[in-house]
């Protein structure tokens, strides 16, 4: 199970000792780190923020983007379907290279018109994906805080945690999330375990059951549901984490 260590903050009230201490420690009690591994951002990407978002005027599936890294507006254009303004993005600036796709990025122009920038998705940056087309921010990535345009991706705090790949034996189904691994922490650190925190869900869901079904297929039915509440951008990536391996 890949747990990033950031994402604790959640579920226990107090500070946890080092990483090489923690992996030491969890290990001792039977829950073996067999890896911790930092995120690796590339550098040169900031946050930043779409002000405007218009056709490109000889390109029906790009956009020309105004996006604002705090210090100054950058012309981006941008293939994205899912961009639009006042969203908080990630922008890879000239002279950043993407490991993750093999890329440099350099000033150009895309059919006429110039671009200074990427607006990256999750898996040009090496996250795994959580979505279709570039990555979308919030503040649950700040710990909640507004975010600062201009601030480099790789300083964000849910950024600067630590994923520790954790084998947990089939006797301890217990661990198999991250408020069971908090609560073997808040034992052994003597750290009060706060209550998960909830997800503000509560539209009714309307479900309609074919006409003309036999008496018994009423007993059981698959549903095939699809949430319409969308994830934080913290929770989504700590769930998708545990669908992909965090070395390349």
């Amino acid at each position: 199970m890949l747990l990033n260590t950031d994402t604790l903050r959640d579920f226990l009230d107090g500070s946890l000792p080092a990483v090489s201490a923690l992996c030491a420690d969890l290990s001792y009690i039977g829950l073996e780190v067999e890896s911790a591994t930092p995120f690796d951002l590339p550098d040169l990407v900031v946050v930043g923020q779409v002000l405007e978002c218009a056709k490109h005027p000889d390109a029906a599936k790009l956009h020309v983007c105004q996006v604002d890294i705090g210090s100054k507006v950058l012309q981006i254009v941008c293939g994205a379907g899912n961009v639009g303004v006042g969203q908080f993005v990630t922008v890879a600036l000239q002279g950043a290279y993407l490991p993750a796709c093999n890329l440099s990025i350099q000033a150009s122009h895309l059919r006429g018109v110039q671009s200074l920038g990427m607006l990256c998705s999750a898996v040009e940056l090496g996250l795994p994906k959580i979505n279709e087309g570039i990555l979308i921010l919030d503040s649950s990535i700040n710990h909640d805080k507004p975010l600062k345009l201009g601030m480099p991706l790789k300083d964000l705090p849910f950024f600067k945690g630590t994923l520790l790949d954790i084998a947990i034996t089939p006797n301890r189904g217990d661990c198999l999330s991250v408020l069971g691994l908090a609560r073997e922490m808040s034992v052994l650190y003597h750290l009060p375990l706060k209550s998960p925190p909830k997800l503000a869900i509560g539209a009714p869901l309307d479900i309609q059951i074919a006409p003309n079904l036999p008496p018994c297929a009423l007993n059981y039915a698959l549903l095939d549901l699809k949430p319409s509440v969308p994830l934080e951008i913290a929770l989504n990536l700590a769930l998708q984490h545990n669908t992909y391996s965090p070395t390349p």
